[in-house]
C-alpha cells in the first residue's frame, strides 16, 4: 500500500489544522475569561459614575447653599459697614477734640498719684 502525494497533502494540512487549532483553543479560552472580567469593570465603572452623579448632584446643592449664605453675609457687611460709617460720623468725629485730650489726662493724673504717693511717704 502506497500513499500518494495528495494523501500526504492532505495528511500535512491536517496536521496543521490540528496544531492551528490546539494552539488557538487556550487563546479563545484566555479571550473569553478577559472579556468576562472587562464586562465586570465596566458595570463597576458605571456604577462608580451612577454614585459619583449622585455625589455631584449632592455638592451641586450644598454650593448653592453656600452661595445663599455668601450673599447674606455680603448684606450683612455691606449693613455693618454703613452703621459704622454713621456711628464715626456722629460719634467719633465730634467727640475728637475731647478724645485726643485723654493721652494728656492720663499723664497729668499719673503725675497727681506720684505726688500724693511723695507726700504720703514723708509724712
Amino acid at each position: 500500500m502506497r500513499i500518494s502525494l495528495s494523501e500526504i497533502t492532505l495528511l500535512v494540512c491536517a496536521l496543521g489544522f490540528l496544531f492551528l487549532v490546539g494552539s488557538l483553543f487556550p487563546l479563545i479560552r484566555s479571550l473569553t475569561r478577559a472579556s468576562k472580567e472587562l464586562e465586570e469593570t465596566i458595570r463597576s465603572a458605571r456604577e462608580t459614575l451612577r454614585k459619583l452623579d449622585g455625589t455631584v448632584e449632592r455638592v451641586n446643592a450644598e454650593l448653592d447653599g453656600v452661595d445663599r449664605i455668601i450673599v447674606h453675609t455680603y448684606s450683612a457687611i455691606g449693613t455693618t459697614l454703613q452703621t459704622l460709617k454713621s456711628l464715626q460720623n456722629r460719634l467719633l468725629s465730634p467727640s475728637l477734640s475731647v478724645l485726643s485730650m485723654i493721652p494728656a489726662l492720663k499723664i497729668g493724673w499719673n503725675f497727681i498719684a506720684k505726688r500724693k504717693k511723695k507726700k504720703s511717704e514723708s509724712s
